[in-house]
């Protein structure tokens, strides 16, 4: 007998739980990361979502499960097939949105990326010993997505230091910059008043 679609669904929902996003009874363990199946109580994500129709009809559309991280505004869309062979359409990601998880994810995706940072994770398969889990980061206002080569359902922990550790570096360097730049000057300093080093021997950064 095959097996529904429902069994892919229950088995995302045991890795949410897993996870840590929600209870056995469907309630969300942090106050601040907010689970929804299908349609969420959020406005924002609603309104978003409200010509989201896969089958381009203008009318709502919402993915198995929606995630709210209200601690970075990040919102990630699940979308799964219980089918192994429907899991991607890679020729064309914005083709069989209907048919495919991780097209389907990604379609909600640039429907929400206006709004909101986005993770698009597809997933399918009808066992958990079997399943396939893509998942994209598609950030606020962006052109296109890119791959997070995340390839299970993973805790938000996870999920916010894969998306935005890249700012972390950059103001590190920056700060980093700052203070060589002022150590460099009191040196320069030095060896001019004190020393007599003439400026073409002295440090610069």
């Amino acid at each position: 007998m095959a097996r529904l679609e429902k069994v892919t669904d229950m088995i995302v929902f045991n890795l949410l739980r897993v996870n840590g996003y929600v209870d056995g009874n469907f309630n969300n363990i942090d106050p601040k990361v907010k689970v929804w199946a299908k349609k969420s109580s959020n406005i924002k994500i609603n309104k978003a979502l409200s010509k989201a129709s896969k089958r381009a009809t203008s009318k709502p559309g919402y993915p198995e499960y929606i995630i709210h991280d209200e601690v970075n505004d990040l919102v990630i869309v699940i979308e799964n097939k219980k089918d192994l062979k429907k899991h991607m359409y890679e020729a064309h990601f914005d083709e069989k949105v209907d048919e495919y998880a991780v097209n389907g994810a990604l379609w909600y995706a640039a429907k929400l990326k206006d709004e909101f940072d986005v993770i698009a994770i597809g997933i399918s398969g009808n066992s958990i010993d079997n399943l396939l889990v893509d998942t994209y980061a598609w950030r606020k206002g962006a052109e296109t997505f890119s791959n997070l080569n995340i390839h299970e359902l993973t805790d938000i922990k996870t999920y916010r230091e894969k998306l935005y550790a890249e700012k972390e570096p950059k103001k590190k360097y920056a700060n980093e910059y700052l203070l060589i730049n002022s150590e460099a000057t009191k040196i320069n300093d030095f060896l001019r008043d004190y020393l007599g080093v003439i400026e073409h021997e002295r440090l610069y950064v």
